[in-house]
């Protein structure tokens, strides 16, 4: 078959099977992943607090030095959520699902260590959120709203 044949048939399935309309774009998803990176980091010092690893105030300095990049994400988190009523769930639904993913569990103190020198070398750079949103990405690789508001685990995000 010739390649404009099988270009043909990858643009008819394309066509055929769209991405899911509710399904969150390139930015939206970027800012599910800062914001729920956040919520992660949070249990995870709240629960190493219990193996006495107490990284409470590296989780607060993380929080004050991109204050700007974690409450802009939750904007972007919010607004997709308002734009339309039916994708599938409300703003408020999402929370409680992030919440019970990452609220959970234990970690441990080697874990604890390795998160608190994430956290300060997060906390360290000067570069208008670039490290903090790829640390998010990276540690985040399908985030909480993409699953919970596309209906297929292998759908592709919308550019």
């Amino acid at each position: 078959m010739s390649e404009v044949g099988l270009l043909t048939i990858a643009l008819a399935i394309t066509a055929a099977n769209p991405p899911p309309p509710n399904c969150a774009d390139r930015q939206t998803i970027k800012a599910a992943q800062l914001n729920e990176f956040q919520t992660m980091m949070m249990a995870v010092s709240l629960r190493c607090v219990r193996v006495g690893d107490d990284m409470r105030r590296d989780f607060d300095a993380m929080l004050a030095r991109h204050q700007v990049d974690f409450s802009e994400a939750g904007r972007q988190v919010k607004r997709f959520f308002g734009a339309c009523a039916k994708r599938g769930g409300s703003y408020d639904r999402y929370s409680v699902a992030v919440a019970n993913k990452y609220g959970g569990g234990s970690t441990p103190l080697r874990t604890c260590k390795l998160l608190q020198k994430v956290m300060s070398e997060v906390t360290r750079t000067s570069d208008e959120g670039t490290v903090v949103t790829l640390v998010a990405e990276a540690m985040i690789p399908r985030s909480v709203l993409e699953t919970f508001v596309c209906p297929s685990a292998n759908s592709k995000v919308q550019d």
